[in-house]
């Protein structure tokens, strides 16, 4: 699980990876793709075809139920569910298990990073170190 949180101006995530309720180990959520930045929450399986969706909407891809998506095109930022159809997001947008948490802690003045760190604390779904790009 994990949490994601986009402020606004920045988006932050959690690095760390669970797998049936026990921790699996780290991995960076916030990527580069061609026209900016892309996270998701779900399996790592949709993470890496995220990127290619990105890359090419004509690829087929079927994201689990699991998955919600976030990435930055032209300073824009988008939210996209399993259904694949971007939709413009909304400040606070949070995803993942401790994505509604950030959001309310973002809706009571703190950053997209400080709000992620703070779930943290007490979520023991997400962890690690916390990256942030500025969008």
């Amino acid at each position: 699980m994990t949490v994601i949180i986009y402020d606004g101006k920045s988006i932050a995530a959690d690095r760390q990876l669970t797998r049936e309720d026990k921790i699996s180990g780290e991995e960076v959520k916030i990527n580069q793709w061609s026209k900016g930045y892309y996270s998701s929450s779900g399996r790592y399986d949709d993470a890496i075809l995220f990127a290619l969706w990105l890359e090419d909407r004509g690829f087929k891809f079927k994201p689990h139920k699991s998955f919600q998506g976030i990435y930055s095109e032209d300073s824009l930022v988008w939210e996209v569910l399993p259904e694949l159809i971007p939709m413009p997001a909304a400040v606070p947008t949070g995803l993942g298990s401790g994505g509604p948490d950030a959001e309310c802690l973002v809706r009571n003045g703190y950053s997209a990073e400080k709000a992620a760190k703070a779930v943290c604390k007490y979520n023991t779904t997400c962890g690690g170190k916390i990256d942030v790009v500025v969008i």
